[in-house]
């Protein structure tokens, strides 16, 4: 609420100037405000989960470039850990005898191997506000 009041002992330019500095002290009063708001609220990050989307195969297409893309001879969770953090990964191929870690951006249809697993990357239920995913654990996870 801004209020300005008329003194007519005051000359013109005295009254702008206090007007001005009235105006200039309710400014950074309401910046300092929407700065304090905007600092106490937090932007949250989505989070991401890794759910079995084939425990007997890979995807068949979009392949993101070249298989092993994101790496070789690494463990289940580091080769879903290298999906999450990875944005064009919407799936990831895990090879249990070499640890071959391939990503995919789409799934097309499943290729039955023997010894590999194919991972969905999808929103954890914490980032959220939709009903919480259901997830599949492969052998051996947890």
């Amino acid at each position: 609420k801004i209020r300005a009041v008329w003194k007519p002992h005051q000359t013109d330019s005295t009254q702008l100037a206090v007007m001005v500095n009235r105006l200039r002290g309710l400014l950074i009063a309401c910046l300092t405000l929407q700065l304090g708001a905007v600092q106490q609220h937090s932007v949250q990050t989505p989070t991401f989960e890794m759910i079995t989307h084939f425990s007997d195969g890979r995807c068949r297409g979009g392949l993101n470039s070249v298989f092993f893309d994101l790496g070789s001879g690494l463990s289940l969770a580091e080769c879903k850990e290298k999906c999450i953090s990875n944005t064009s990964c919407k799936f990831v191929l895990h090879g249990e005898t070499n640890g071959g870690c391939t990503s995919f951006s789409e799934c097309k249809g499943h290729i039955i191997r023997d010894g590999l697993s194919t991972y969905e990357k999808v929103p954890s239920a914490s980032s959220t506000s939709q009903s919480p995913a259901t997830t599949q654990s492969a052998p051996g996870e947890p």
